[in-house]
């Protein structure tokens, strides 16, 4: 998981997006060499997909439309 920059400043560590297929999304970045990080979820946890882009940031796919 990316951390926080330690001198007090905001940053910004992690972005979620919707998407109408997050497995589409998650499986078109990982084909753009972003690797699909790993996630433990509990079984009422939503499904977020989530990739590492070269700047170290999180981002997750998830579809609004369809909750849990």
């Amino acid at each position: 998981m990316p951390e926080a920059a330690d001198d007090g400043a905001t940053s910004l560590v992690a972005l979620g997006l919707d998407s109408p297929d997050p497995a589409l999304a998650s499986a078109r970045a990982k084909a753009l060499l972003s690797p699909v990080l790993p996630r433990h979820r509990a079984p009422d946890e939503a499904p977020l997909d989530a990739v590492a882009p070269p700047d170290g940031t999180e981002l997750f796919f998830c579809d609004f439309t369809n909750p849990l």
